[in-house]
């Protein structure tokens, strides 16, 4: 029986077979989400890129997000954004952007999550063949946006995120999705 096994017993045993009349005990649910402490998160998806010529369309985006939460609703996190797509004249446009976002994960629902995400940095685009203008370009970058979180276990979250981005004087939006490790 279970109340049987004492310390020198776990030492021995390379496995155990509990059976549900050898009680009593309390079963435990599974341990929540915990983000307090180091996070990193990588999404995949879509983003809406500009390019030099004022178009905006979409293109594959990937974001990798690396820093810290505060709390358990709380984190401050360091983003790097790449995205790319063809331009009017058949060349590539591509957007790196770099952040610092805080984010906010207030509202939770047994194991989803709700939140939300606002920040700043910078975005510059890299162009090649744009018919009279310079297709390189870096400005300052505003983002906001919506997550959603499913638990997966203590310390794995799918993340989905949309939000938008204001660079380069045009207003762009990503959706992703991805997993995030706390």
């Amino acid at each position: 029986p279970l109340a049987w096994i004492d310390p020198a017993a776990a030492a021995w045993a390379d496995k155990a077979i509990v059976r549900p009349d050898q009680g009593p005990w309390n079963q435990l649910e599974r341990a929540p989400l915990w983000r307090t402490g180091p996070s990193l998160s990588m999404y995949a998806g879509t983003g809406m890129l500009s390019s030099a010529d004022g178009t905006v369309a979409a293109g594959p985006a990937f974001t990798i997000q690396g820093g810290f939460y505060l709390n358990q609703h709380i984190g401050i996190m360091g983003d790097i954004m790449f995205g790319w797509r063809n331009n009017e004249e058949n060349g590539i446009a591509f957007e790196s952007r770099y952040m610092l976002e805080l984010q906010a994960m207030p509202l939770q629902l047994g194991i989803l999550h709700a939140g939300g995400y606002v920040g700043g940095g910078w975005a510059y685009r890299a162009e090649d063949q744009v018919r009279n203008r310079d297709g390189n370009d870096g400005t300052s970058a505003l983002t906001a946006g919506a997550m959603l979180q499913l638990d997966i276990n203590t310390r794995l979250a799918l993340t989905a995120r949309a939000g938008i981005v204001k660079a380069h004087d045009e207003r762009m939006g990503d959706f992703l999705f991805g997993l995030s490790v706390y």
